[in-house]
């Protein structure tokens, strides 16, 4: 092997060796160019950032009390004290996306979905000079499905707003805000005072009014709920007003009652015992508290509502449902003028109707709503489901309602369709809803449903009719026609053919 050759082969193997180094060593390749990882020491002396909710009053407070229907806003704000610039100043509010806080705080479990946050919570400034300041705000407000959670909640803390920046000379730094915290009332401050009615240990409808039967025995229990919406610790005193003549009562001193130290959405009940004297509806005058604030010592007043209470007979109670409640019917038809055997027109009734595509008249549709009972039915509304305007042109449809249908009264309203397209059609139920009075209870019975039959028109193709009499003499010139230009033409054709042929047999 001569010189030139081996050169070559060493060449090649150096090649090799040094490409192997470099695949099999790549952590120490890549450990070279990665650094220590800087951390960020504020400067809280020299880069000031402050938090503040704004007040309904306009005040600037790091806790606020608010209620769920409030909206306030928040504003966040950065000053340069130092005497170097900032550059790159970059400001982080977590609150924005609520769900990032989790990283920050671990106690917070708080949803999106439950704020309405809106504004600039977060922001690129670039530079800001000594002494400058650059300020960001926001708004937060409640979705209105989740006030319940909200509520439940309370309390709410939202983290420090950051932001990061860059001194004169490159160094990377930070700073921080203050956090902010709010509580969350059911309504706006305020003692909510309720007055209701407990019938044989259960509230009647909402409590204000009771409907108790004439008949009964029964006790009946005055409750008085108060609340505290006030963000300080309370004092509160009350004297109801005496029920007398119409209530009996063991002791006019169950009217006066007391509570000390009530807190925050705290909630303090009181009941007494009452028995009516007398059927009849009567009206209990509200009740009035007196109120004392401890944090400033005020004292304010507040009224509760003024509760129903109605002793009756029952209009009916046996178990005869014809006697119970409307008896209701809806009756729908086609309705076509026909001529009777004495030749009047007439109108007749169809569910069902097939019509040819040549009708030029509309076709009149006929909805009855009929009340057999002996129960009025009120606010009667009759909803009609309409076909799309390629199929049929409608007029004179609409939503249609009355006030009342009596014992034997009836409503009777007309429409009309006339076909586009060919087919057969299901027309929907109408829809008729109607209210009563229950006539055990006396209470109102909202929006019962009835609906009609469904009906069904056929649009069929019209094919014409034929005069056979046409048609015989068409068939007789058909076959003067094929005996004139057919059958005679070869007759003769032949017979000049049969003559040719004897005179050449002659030669």
């Amino acid at each position: 092997m001569n010189s030139k050759k081996l050169s070559a082969v060493f060449i090649i193997l150096a090649m090799v060796f040094v490409t192997s180094v470099q695949f099999i060593s790549p952590t120490e390749t890549k450990a070279s160019v990665i650094e220590d990882s800087i951390i960020l020491t504020p400067r809280s002396s020299d880069v000031v950032i402050t938090k503040k909710i704004v007040a309904s009053n306009g005040s600037l407070l790091e806790f606020y009390n608010t209620y769920s229907e409030e909206t306030f806003s928040v504003i966040v704000e950065v000053t340069n004290t130092a005497s170097e610039v900032l550059h790159n100043a970059s400001m982080t509010s977590p609150e924005i996306n609520v769900t990032d806080m989790r990283e920050i705080i671990s106690q917070s479990v708080y949803e999106e979905e439950w704020f309405k946050i809106l504004g600039n919570g977060s922001q690129f400034f670039g530079d800001i000079n000594p002494g400058q300041s650059k300020s960001v705000s926001y708004t937060i407000g409640f979705e209105e499905e989740y006030y319940d959670t909200v509520i439940q909640k309370e309390f709410f803390t939202f983290s420090a707003t950051n932001m990061t920046f860059n001194w004169g000379n490159s160094t990377e730094d930070v700073s921080y805000s203050n956090e902010i915290d709010f509580r969350v009332f059911e309504v706006a401050p305020t003692v909510r005072v309720e007055k209701f009615f407990v019938v044989n240990g259960a509230n009647t409808l909402d409590g204000r009014q009771a409907f108790i039967l004439q008949e009964e025995v029964v006790n009946v229990t005055v409750r008085i709920v108060i609340k505290n919406f006030i963000p300080y610790d309370i004092n509160l005193t009350c004297n109801d007003t005496d029920p007398s003549p119409n209530f009996t009562f063991d002791d006019s001193s169950i009217l006066e009652f007391n509570t000390s130290l009530l807190l925050p959405n705290q909630e303090f009940s009181y009941s007494y015992e009452i028995t009516p004297v007398e059927n009849g509806t009567f009206t209990l005058d509200p009740c009035e508290i007196s109120v004392t604030y401890l944090n400033n010592g005020t004292v304010k007043e507040f009224t509760s509502n003024s509760p129903k209470i109605e002793l009756y007979m029952p209009i009916y109670d046996g178990d005869d449902w014809t006697l119970k409640m409307p008896l209701i019917s809806v009756e729908k038809y086609f309705v076509i003028f026909e001529e009777n055997l004495d030749g009047d027109l007439v109108e007749k009734y169809y569910k069902k109707l097939e019509v040819f595509n040549t009708t030029e008249e509309p076709i009149k549709i006929m909805i009855n709503v009929t009340n057999t009972g002996s129960v009025v039915a009120y606010n009667i509304t009759i909803e009609e489901t309409q076909f799309n305007d390629w199929v049929f042109e409608t007029d004179f449809l609409e939503i249609w309602t009355i006030k009342e249908l009596a014992q034997g009264q009836n409503l009777t309203r007309f429409y009309t369709v006339t076909p586009i397209i060919l087919g057969s059609f299901k027309f929907e139920p109408t829809k008729v809803t109607f209210s009563y009075k229950n006539q055990l209870t006396l209470v109102h019975v909202m929006d019962q449903t009835i609906y009609s039959c469904i009906i069904e028109l056929t649009i069929s193709f019209d094919v014409p009719e034929v005069d056979l009499s046409t048609q015989w003499w068409i068939a007789i010139g058909i076959s003067i026609g094929v005996v004139v230009f057919t059958v005679i033409p070869l007759v003769i054709a032949f017979v000049t053919f049969k003559g040719r042929r004897k005179t050449q047999k002659g030669m």
